[in-house]
């Protein structure tokens, strides 16, 4: 991860659907905390977010896009490495849990760090092997836990001080078997700047703010992937922005109550996936404008 000099730096995050990597939220909370570190670090960080497979660029200048080499990359599950390893640059990085994949790979680019067992020796749950795992990678970076400490609040402050605490002390375990071991590599150093008045928001949350922006006031959708975000995000600023979001029984009647909405006179909106848009086809057919 060399971004002290203007260089890129990509990571990537990889594990099963479910699994600790995508378990935090729909709009996976820890993966969007780890995110806001480095962009509170003064990090240019453009991220998708996929339901198995994740990844990171940060990089001082402006960038648009992720890389199709990576820095960095942190495998939960074997699949991960197997898949991907043939996208690490030279000198890279793959960190992973040799007894969490039960497999054991040798050579400079491999990093075996106890996710899971480092949580059961401090007494949490398994699921919170990932914020061990974070807490590692800012380690070998060389960067503190401070701003992730208050990315977690910010982003998991409704579920309590308990659950806060626990994912802190899971990534301080992790950071301090890294400082322990003294596996800090000085190449993927990441140095801090000050940059102010930018927003780190995901492709769902950016579609949401464009909506909030046109006008919309009515919102109905049936939750599937790729679009939920679109629903809780609408949901979230519903009330400040006085917006109806009905969560509708299927893709069939979101679309009919958005078209019903927009023949009473108010901007609508629905959103779906691929397959549930099939199910829409009939009320586009209607050819009332929708968005």
């Amino acid at each position: 991860m060399e971004v002290s000099n203007g260089m890129h730096d990509s990571d990537r995050w990889g594990g099963r659907a479910g699994a600790a990597v995508c378990r935090q939220s729909a709009d996976n909370t820890l993966f969007a905390s780890w995110a806001a570190c480095f962009r509170s670090s003064g990090l240019y960080v453009p991220y998708q977010r996929w339901a198995q497979f994740l990844s990171d660029s940060s990089c001082r200048p402006p960038v648009m896009a992720s890389r199709e080499q990576l820095d960095v990359i942190l495998a939960f599950d074997l699949d991960t490495v197997n898949n991907h390893s043939n996208h690490l640059r030279e000198n890279g990085l793959i960190i992973y849990d040799a007894e969490s994949i039960k497999h054991k790979f040798f050579g400079p680019q491999y990093l075996d760090i106890p996710f899971v067992k480092l949580t059961e020796e401090i007494g949490v749950d398994k699921i919170m092997a990932n914020s061990v795992a974070v807490g590692a990678v800012l380690g070998v970076l060389g960067l503190g836990l401070d701003l992730f400490a208050e990315t977690v609040r910010d982003a998991m402050g409704k579920k309590g001080e308990g659950v806060i605490a626990s994912n802190v002390t899971a990534a301080q375990t992790g950071l301090d078997f890294v400082l322990r071991k003294r596996l800090r590599m000085k190449s993927f150093a990441v140095e801090k700047t000050q940059m102010r008045g930018h927003m780190l928001i995901n492709g769902n949350q950016a579609v949401g703010l464009g909506t909030l922006m046109s006008g919309c006031k009515f919102y109905a959708a049936y939750p599937m992937t790729p679009s939920t975000g679109i629903m809780i995000y609408m949901a979230s600023k519903a009330k400040k922005y006085g917006i109806v979001v009905e969560q509708a029984e299927d893709e069939i009647a979101a679309i009919n109550m958005a078209l019903g909405a927009s023949f009473g006179g108010v901007r609508a909106m629905t959103g779906t996936s691929g397959g549930g848009f099939a199910l829409m086809t009939e009320g586009v057919e209607r050819g009332q404008p929708l968005t």
